[in-house]
């Protein structure tokens, strides 16, 4: 990413500020309400559905990406981010149930976090991502959705 645009950069600091606020904020709500943690299947649906909504925005974007264009560029490694920041939220919400219920939901939660916890990687933004998004990812986060619905 070159520095000549300053609205990218602008943008990108914005982007990322609220990220990383969010993520606090997702954090010290869980440490303080540590022992009084009640999670409900809407909960899980909605987190669920932001995933879903995430995912489906990085797709777009990866349909309609090319090399020159960085704001399209940033805005697929920030979608990935909050992908993988979700994932993990939803990990962390789906342990409090009891384990014959998760059981057949974490191998796929579990799945999907392996992938996206690489967003962070410069390797993860080559060129199959799209690819691999449309084929494994995608597949599995529908299957994973479903799951969770049932939870």
């Amino acid at each position: 990413m070159s520095s000549e645009n300053p609205f990218t950069l602008a943008t990108a600091a914005t982007i990322l500020s609220v990220n990383t606020l969010n993520r606090l904020v997702r954090s010290f709500s869980k440490y303080r309400n540590q022992d009084d943690a009640e999670i409900n299947g809407a909960d899980l649906k909605d987190r669920m559905n932001t995933i879903f909504g995430l995912s489906y925005s990085v797709q777009n974007l990866l349909m309609n990406i090319s090399d020159d264009e960085e704001t399209s560029q940033l805005a697929v490694m920030i979608l990935s981010r909050q992908i993988n920041d979700e994932l993990d939220a939803l990990h962390d919400d789906i342990l409090h149930l009891p384990a014959d219920i998760i059981t057949p939901v974490i191998p796929l939660l579990d799945t999907q976090r392996r992938f996206w916890k690489n967003c962070n990687n410069a390797e993860f933004y080559h060129d199959n991502l799209g690819s691999a998004h449309d084929n494994d990812v995608f597949s599995g986060l529908k299957e994973l959705k479903k799951r969770v619905y049932l939870l």
